[in-house]
């Protein structure tokens, strides 16, 4: 009997209101959110569970995630709204990724995997991990950073259709795949910084219909690279850090990407002269290039009248008489 009081967990997140009126607008109802049943091996702990914002935003510092309990047994969970569920593997089941099968198909918003073997055989498991993956068909979001996961990963998640959020940064993903992820619709978010993406791939990425922000950081891509993004119909928020092969040969591409909103060139080899013609753009942020110095920005403010400049890591606030404040990314 206490085994199986033991494979069983109530959660619920918000307390217990006093009974109300049965309107719509009822705060009990709002407080209380969806009920979700999830079922684990009630005798291994698959890792870690967690409530995240949906639409899921920005995790550095995973500061919005709130630990809910270990993945284990039948768990009845309160999901509050504006939120998900996301599964943290552990290495336990990263090593043995057949555990996946005993989890609930339903109910699992996000999914996050970080493994990097010490040998041949251990940098194998992450790719072998993938296969299981599409058991839970209803992710958002798949986070696989710092991990071990190869090309060959990508064609296995081409079944998520509801995958919003692709998360892949310090992965040996070279975007040999990238065409299958145009079987993901739905997908607005790509980050495949810190890795070497080989330049051609790129075209992909730009037939994406809904792809608003594609995160490159450190990829060792060129002006070429960006080239082949310039005719996205889509993206809003473009990050290209810490690539010092862009230089001023970029900035006729960037100029036909009119959706962009925020760009990130920090890191990069563009000059001051070419950082100028980018106010063509109706940017709402733009992070400069390190050699643009701290007496340039009076000039820059003039053509950026409307952008939030970003320098040395610091923020150019306008309403605030040029008042420089931490990033607070």
């Amino acid at each position: 009997m206490a085994s199986q009081l033991a494979a069983t967990l109530l959660l619920i997140v918000s307390p217990a209101l006093p009974a109300q009126s049965k309107s719509p607008t009822s705060p009990a109802k709002k407080t209380m959110g969806e009920i979700r049943v999830l079922h684990f091996p009630a005798t291994q702990a698959c890792g870690q569970l967690y409530f995240i914002p949906m639409p899921f935003r920005d995790p550095r510092g995973n500061e919005e995630w709130k630990s809910i309990t270990p993945a284990k047994g039948d768990i009845k969970v309160a999901v509050p709204p504006g939120q998900g569920i996301l599964l943290e593997l552990n290495k336990k089941v990263i090593d043995e990724p057949q555990w996946l099968e005993k989890v609930s198909p339903e109910g699992i918003d996000g999914l996050r995997e970080q493994y990097i073997g010490m040998d041949e055989n251990e940098q194998k498991i992450p790719d072998r991990l993938m296969d299981f993956i599409p058991h839970l068909k209803n992710l958002n979001v798949l986070i696989i950073s710092r991990s071990d996961v190869t090309d060959k990963s990508l064609p296995k998640i081409a079944s998520l259709k509801k995958l919003d959020w692709l998360e892949a940064t310090g992965t040996t993903i070279h975007g040999t795949n990238f065409k299958d992820l145009l079987n993901l619709p739905n997908l607005t978010h790509l980050d495949f910084g810190f890795s070497t993406i080989d330049r051609n791939n790129l075209t992909y990425l730009a037939r994406l219909p809904r792809l608003k922000m594609l995160c490159l950081d450190n990829a060792q891509i060129n002006a070429e690279s960006i080239n082949f993004l310039a005719d996205s119909p889509s993206i809003e928020t473009l990050s290209i850090s810490n690539n010092l092969a862009l230089d001023d040969r970029s900035i006729p591409a960037l100029l036909r990407m009119k959706k962009l909103k925020n760009l990130h060139l920090n890191g990069t080899s563009i000059s001051l002269h070419s950082v100028k013609k980018l106010s063509a753009l109706n940017l709402e942020s733009l992070t400069l290039p390190n050699q643009v110095k701290k007496t340039d920005l009076p000039e820059l403010q003039k053509l950026f009248k409307k952008t939030n400049l970003v320098i040395f890591h610091k923020h150019v606030n306008q309403e605030e008489n040029a008042l420089f404040e931490p990033i607070t990314r």
